[in-house]
């Protein structure tokens, strides 16, 4: 990882962190301690392909397939932090996408509850995910 993007993400977590303070669980909870999550792309499978999350979790994504990969949510309405910069729900006009290529990551924060399915595609194939946001 270079050095510009881990800037990039230290100040992505740092301003979701600010803006958007993670709900708090019940005491004893694993996923109360939690302030980010990372989600692997592999060759064929995304894991976890279904990932549950707090509020104002940032999700890193690391590509470790031998391509690159592509990340659309279809969800036009989401509120996101993308690389440190806050997107208001209903900013993106065809949903929130993004590249990343082989061995490199990526982060976004979701700040809005709810669940949003997502495509990760790589030439003609194509794998679904879902992130839910509690």
């Amino acid at each position: 990882m270079n050095v510009k993007h881990l800037l990039n993400l230290i100040i992505g977590v740092l301003i979701c962190a600010f803006l958007f303070p993670a709900a708090s669980l019940a005491q004893g909870d694993e996923e109360a301690t939690m302030k980010y999550t990372v989600i692997r792309l592999l060759a064929d499978s995304i894991e976890p392909a279904h990932a549950i999350i707090n509020q104002g979790t940032v999700v890193i994504w690391v590509n470790e397939a031998q391509d690159n990969a592509e990340i659309l949510f279809a969800n036009r309405e989401m509120a996101t932090c993308l690389n440190g910069s806050p997107l208001p729900g209903g900013s993106a006009e065809q949903g929130l996408f993004f590249k990343i290529g082989f061995g490199k990551t990526d982060s976004i924060c979701l700040v809005q509850k709810g669940d949003f399915s997502y495509t990760v595609k790589r030439g003609s194939k194509s794998i679904p995910g879902a992130i839910q946001v509690k």
